[in-house]
């Protein structure tokens, strides 16, 4: 991932440059480190080309702020940027997928849990078939 930054308990960076932005979360996640991230998913979306995509890999996540509703509000802002395309969350913890789900429609936002990052890239690929080529493959193979 590059230009990743620790700003929180986990990393946000770019998965495909300008393209596909990648939030991990480590295993706790509070209020100020949501806070943070958000923060540092801003900056990566003022970079963002047409389309960008959200790839939030929570599967290492043990404990989780209940206070979700100011990020959420922060999201959408976010969420109306032209370029914005799809959020992806890789987890298999099915409260996570239910809460994605229902934030998605509250925000009417194009949105997709999947069980991997293969499978967030399998996705893409389909939406865009050109996303991870040979530049961007090499500098997403460096993340998994």
């Amino acid at each position: 991932m590059s230009e990743k930054g620790q700003t929180m308990d986990g990393q946000v960076g770019w998965l495909v440059e300008r393209r596909v932005i990648l939030v991990t979360p480590g295993e706790q996640f509070s209020e100020s480190d949501m806070r943070a991230g958000m923060e540092a998913t801003a900056a990566l979306i003022e970079q963002a080309q047409i389309p960008f995509h959200l790839v939030v890999d929570v599967s290492r996540l043990k404990t989780f702020t209940p206070h979700f509703a100011d990020p959420i509000r922060e999201i959408q802002q976010h969420r109306s940027h032209e370029n914005y395309g799809w959020t992806l969350i890789i987890t298999h913890n099915a409260l996570m997928r239910f809460f994605g789900v229902i934030a998605a429609k509250i925000l009417n936002d194009r949105f997709r849990p999947v069980g991997n990052m293969e499978e967030a890239i399998h996705f893409l690929t389909m939406l865009d078939p050109d996303l991870f080529a040979a530049p961007a493959a090499a500098q997403a193979a460096r993340v998994e």
